[in-house]
């Protein structure tokens, strides 16, 4: 790694690890927070590079609709005070954290542009478990071995508890979500959100794969010295392929 990708690394690390103890400890101190219904959430599910992301921040203009903000994923607890929400310190936060993405990784603000009050992805929830893409997307090898073959019930608890969290003392609002790691965990999903919606989005898979692996080697290159694209090709062909085959699966199951 460079110097800049191993302070990165390592603050990353250290941040989902001390998010995950107040998490904890938010609930323990206020237990009724596991009283929160979450009914019929959406969820958008698909490979990356497929729109979803336009479609996210679509559906959460919908007052009807609450999609995770940016500042939320990246420090959940403790729980936002409706009265502070537009201020809460964490915005800002949340904004110099992208703002650090993109002096790394200027290419990436055309990709996907975000900050403190963007809607964004939930396995940003998940990365307070250390179950984390976006790491697998950095190292590859072991690690995105571990997020294929694991069993995701676990992590889908605690991602229900922040949306739990996050929602106490808010009105009710249809939570709205997306991620593409969702197929790889679709049981799992189901048994924590039995009531679950769900969107899935398509696109010629020779395109999808071919945006991902640009995206990819890029992403890598801004972290490594070295790159290997006919490696980073390999990892996500497969990543792709498993996709599309649990996705299938679990579909046959439900119907």
């Amino acid at each position: 790694m460079t110097a800049a990708g191993r302070m990165l690394f390592k603050e990353a690390l250290y941040g989902r690890l001390m998010n995950k103890l107040n998490i904890h400890a938010e609930i323990s101190a206020y237990p009724e927070i596991l009283e929160e219904e979450i009914k019929e959430p959406i969820f958008i599910g698909c490979l990356p590079r497929t729109g979803s992301t336009l479609l996210h921040r679509l559906l959460a203009q919908d007052p009807a609709n609450r999609a995770p903000l940016s500042w939320e994923t990246n420090e959940p607890a403790p729980a936002p005070d409706p009265a502070a929400h537009d201020i809460d310190p964490r915005i800002k936060k949340g904004d110099k954290i992208w703002a650090l993405l993109y002096f790394v990784a200027p290419f990436m603000r055309a990709i996907h542009e975000s900050g403190g009050k963007y809607p964004e992805e939930c396995f940003f929830l998940m990365n307070n478990d250390l179950i984390s893409w976006w790491f697998a997307v950095l190292t590859g090898d072991e690690y995105l071995d571990y997020l294929l073959d694991m069993d995701y019930i676990l992590a889908y608890r605690l991602h229900k508890r922040q949306l739990q969290l996050l929602q106490w003392k808010f009105p009710k609002k249809r939570w709205v979500l997306k991620t593409p790691s969702h197929a790889y965990g679709l049981s799992g999903l189901l048994e924590v959100y039995p009531d679950a919606r769900f969107l899935l989005l398509h696109r010629d898979p020779l395109e999808t794969l071919g945006s991902i692996g640009s995206l990819f080697i890029k992403v890598r290159g801004a972290f490594f010295e070295k790159v290997d694209p006919a490696a980073v090709g390999a990892e996500w062909l497969e990543v792709g392929l498993k996709y599309y085959e649990r996705a299938i699966a679990a579909r046959e199951k439900e119907e």
